[in-house]
């Protein structure tokens, strides 16, 4: 999964914000988290807002993602093209990441570079895969998106409903992969959830 800049924010309470500061006032600040906008007062914050890299998913839709990253690539770069369309397939976007992996094949053909070529229809026969089973790419997002949310006890119900629901699933390697991920990211959430209280309740005692 690609990786952005966003910003991080500890409130008084021991709460931690992660998304995009869109705006902020002397007084003010709004955060953006993907399609949802939250403003709070300045005097409820516990620190200094600090940027920090995160997983493009969990601050940005494929669309956001799209417009902020599409006018960053080299749209005469074979290469370029190449390594866009595959983190446009990692944010499900397919119809956009195979329109860029086209054009990379365009390229890559006038370049004469065989290796790519080679990669790249490996790559149109996999999102061919991906789009038509559609219904199973769809299923992994929203367990992707209720992690990205640390709601991991719903998230381990829908792995676990995926496999009734897919029994002979044509992505069964992207949900493989999900499934070591979640163990991952939830350990990696618990971990942080009891730093950061640990530290708060310490200061409270102090």
């Amino acid at each position: 999964m690609p990786l952005v800049t966003a910003q991080r924010i500890l409130l008084k309470n021991g709460s931690e914000l992660i998304g995009r500061v869109v705006s902020e006032t002397n007084t003010m600040v709004e955060l953006r988290v993907r399609e949802t906008r939250t403003t709070f007062p300045k005097q409820l914050l516990a620190a200094p807002i600090e940027d920090v890299e995160v997983e493009v998913a969990s601050v940005l839709t494929a669309e956001q993602f799209y417009a902020e990253r599409a006018v960053q690539v080299d749209a005469g770069d074979s290469l370029a093209n190449y390594d866009f369309a595959k983190e446009l397939e990692m944010m499900f976007a397919f119809e956009q990441a195979q329109v860029h992996y086209l054009l990379a094949q365009e390229l890559a053909m006038v370049e004469g570079d065989d290796p790519l070529l080679s990669r790249l229809d490996g790559a149109l026969v996999q999102l061919e895969q991906m789009i038509a089973n559609q219904e199973e790419a769809t299923a992994l997002e929203q367990i992707k998106q209720l992690m990205h949310r640390q709601r991991f006890t719903t998230a381990k119900f829908q792995l676990e409903q995926y496999d009734i629901d897919f029994p002979n699933a044509a992505l069964r390697g992207e949900y493989l992969k999900l499934g070591e991920k979640f163990e991952k990211d939830r350990e990696k959430s618990m971990v942080n959830y009891l730093r950061r209280h640990w530290f708060m309740r310490v200061m409270a005692v102090l």
